[in-house]
């Protein structure tokens, strides 16, 4: 073909070295494209919704004196008239184990170091007997372990015994004493003040909510939760002793320890193994200024049958509800829903706070071709 001039006619383009290379340019931003990272996902809880805690039965508590209910894995949980410290008796004998245990730690089934009871233990015990005290038979010469001392105080609580083991431990009794007031502030004991290790002085005061603290660390320990939970025990000198517990066994409760003086009353901190939420929990309880002991364990046993009733797992959100969103940048949205219900412990009182957190993916997210 030629053109109006004669010449052949040319098809006009790009040279064919430029057209390969805006090819490869075109290719290039194709894949950069799908190689660059998606940009950065944006997450926006919902505010939960508000907890309730309809169904829960009330705590039975007692209509005098002071009381408190702890969980294990969570604390006091209630307290009813508990204001302000009252004496403790021989609940204090808790704190005295307890400082003797963390100064000399014993394995389960080890007796621990031999004490060589003194003509001046057995004095003070005499002295004591004569005062209608709570005491634990010795006698000068006597060898006795750790062990056996604490199970004097715990499950006998013997005021002689606790004595013994406070001068073995700090050299004497006021050295002791400053130790376990140290310890009740470590645990937050802020309403509680120890002035002897037995509980026979009324100026030993406290709440009913710290001795749950008290108690919940306490148990914490194996031998000290063994020897709360044992009915009875062979000392040297005294022969067989047995608890002042005397609901131990009953409403699975498993221990803790007695305390009655005339200023005190009746008082008692109670654990019990019960059924919760399918599982089993430690509960506590201190019931504290009742007019007699037995008052104290009527009162324990009552918030011990309780507890599988007022402390019960509860739905704070539903399977299904929306609990956020997250956005793209490109404005897509997807909502959040848990598959399952989310449950938590609920009891009288409980003021439940959720939140929601939702972890969204690191920026830039890499790409995958193919």
């Amino acid at each position: 073909m030629r053109s109006s001039y004669g010449r052949p006619a040319q098809h006009r383009g790009l040279p064919l070295p430029l057209l390969g290379g805006a090819l490869v340019l075109l290719l290039a931003l194709v894949v950069g494209q799908l190689c660059r990272g998606v940009p950065a996902l944006s997450a926006s809880p919902t505010p939960p919704p508000p907890v309730t805690t309809i169904g829960v039965a009330p705590f039975p508590w007692p209509t005098t004196g002071a009381a408190a209910i702890g969980l294990g894995e969570v604390g006091v949980i209630g307290a009813s008239n508990d204001a302000k410290p009252v004496p403790l008796a021989s609940v204090t004998k808790m704190m005295t184990a307890l400082v003797i245990l963390d100064g000399h730690p014993l394995k389960e089934g080890e007796p621990g170091p031999t004490l060589t009871v003194s003509h001046a233990d057995v004095v003070d015990y005499l002295r004591q007997a004569g005062e209608d005290q709570s005491v634990v038979p010795i006698a000068e010469g006597e060898t006795i372990s750790e062990l056996q001392l604490l199970q004097g105080v715990l499950i006998a609580s013997g005021n002689n015994m606790a004595e013994i083991l406070a001068r073995w431990d700090a050299g004497s009794i006021d050295a002791f004493v400053a130790k376990m007031n140290a310890k009740a502030q470590a645990l937050g004991m802020t309403q509680t003040r120890y002035a002897d290790p037995s509980g026979i002085s009324p100026a030993s005061t406290g709440t009913a909510a710290d001795q749950v603290r008290l108690a919940l660390a306490a148990m914490r320990h194996p031998v000290f939760a063994q020897i709360v939970a044992m009915p009875s025990a062979d000392l040297p000198v005294a022969g067989t002793i047995h608890t002042t517990n005397r609901i131990l066994g009953r409403s699975e409760v498993v221990g803790i320890k007695t305390g009655t003086t005339d200023e005190a009353g009746g008082c008692f901190v109670f654990a019990s193994m019960q059924t919760i939420g399918g599982q089993r929990r430690l509960v506590v309880g201190a019931v504290l200024g009742q007019k007699a002991i037995g008052d104290a364990f009527e009162a324990s046993v009552r918030l011990a049958d309780a507890a599988p009733a007022s402390i019960r797992p509860g739905v704070v959100v539903s399977a299904g509800t929306s609990v956020g969103t997250i956005a793209s940048k490109w404005g897509r949205t997807t909502e959040v829903r848990p598959a399952e219900d989310v449950t938590l412990l609920l009891w009288p009182g409980a003021q439940a706070q959720t939140r929601t957190e939702i972890g969204t993916p690191a920026s830039p997210l890499a790409a995958e071709i193919g």
